[in-house]
């Protein structure tokens, strides 16, 4: 997120509230059963004041895709002329922590649904063969085996690497990049999977 001229999408903006079954946004209400897809932004401005010292403001900003193809947003952030409201900034962290216990289940079991239709799940670009410890790069068709690579991982990403590359991958990978996977949609569903169906968690 960069800063903006006006602040768009606020909790005051949306009227964002929680009904027994969901939330009310815009004055339309939605169910939990209904959110396919989650994401999450955050940000930390640092402002450095000579012989003063440093000040942080933070942003966030959270993003609902439903089954119906809407999406709800929330965002708290700092625009040209004001800061962002650290308090909102908490209350949007919960909502999103409220709506991922909420909806895990019925997220989690779209990706199942599709490993016992197909043998595969779809993430990111990606397919997820269980059976065969092996995840493939659609874009590509490149096929990656679970014992021949290694997976690190960082903040909204994890990154490929074969665990016995050559000097010429190495040098090869200084100009086409990394390879790897956008892990900030469905963040929570996607590492469940990963230690059920591939036995891969991180420590945090």
């Amino acid at each position: 997120m960069v800063a903006s001229f006006k602040k768009k999408n606020t909790l005051e903006q949306t009227s964002f509230k929680f009904t027994d079954s969901g939330f009310s946004y815009r004055g339309v209400t939605y169910a939990f059963d209904d959110v396919v897809d989650i994401s999450r932004f955050r940000q930390q401005l640092e402002t450095k004041t000579l012989f003063v010292g440093s000040d942080y403001t933070h942003g966030i900003s959270i993003l609902f895709e439903m089954d119906s193809g809407e999406q709800v947003q929330l965002t708290e952030q700092p625009t040209w002329f004001s800061n962002s409201k650290d308090e909102n900034v908490k209350k949007i962290e919960n909502i999103f922590s409220v709506v991922c216990e909420k909806s895990f289940q019925q997220r989690v079991m779209r990706y199942v649904e599709q490993v016992e239709k197909l043998g595969f799940y779809e993430y990111s670009g990606w397919h997820f063969h269980p059976q065969k410890k092996e995840i493939v790069d659609y874009s590509n068709n490149h096929k990656y085996h679970l014992d021949n690579i290694k997976i690190l991982r960082s903040y909204g990403f994890i990154e490929i690497k074969n665990k016995q590359e050559s000097i010429g991958e190495k040098f090869s990978q200084k100009f086409k990049g990394t390879v790897g996977i956008n892990t900030l949609k469905n963040t929570d569903v996607f590492f469940t999977l990963l230690k059920h169906f591939f036995n891969l968690e991180w420590k945090n």
